[in-house]
């Protein structure tokens, strides 16, 4: 990967996400996005729409990393526009198998 990594996402302000590396929007994405469904302020799905609304359909990729195993929550993050889901609990082996199938090896 040749971009930086983000610790953690800030959310989203008036439909815009906020707080990118480097201290302003529209800087630089990150090469991945590692997205919980559960979060607090927002939940993963919200914030992954906020995020392809301001970006657009491929960029960053997003890869779902949550403990919700009910199919209906797949189909959306996929319709929504993640590129993956992995299902907690999950090792190593899986999570690079994952971010392979996006793109990175």
């Amino acid at each position: 990967m040749s971009g930086g990594c983000w610790r953690s996402a800030r959310g989203v302000e008036g439909g815009h996400v906020t707080n990118l590396p480097g201290g302003g929007r529209h800087r630089r994405l990150p090469d991945c996005v590692l997205l919980d469904w559960n979060m607090p302020v927002m939940n993963g799905l919200e914030f992954l729409q906020a995020v392809r609304a301001e970006f657009g359909a491929d960029d960053p990729p997003v890869v779902f990393c949550t403990t919700e195993t009910d199919m209906e929550f797949v189909e959306k993050a996929i319709q929504s526009g993640a590129q993956e889901y992995v299902m907690k609990p999950f090792d190593e082996e899986i999570l690079l198998g994952k971010l392979a199938q996006v793109g990175f090896s």
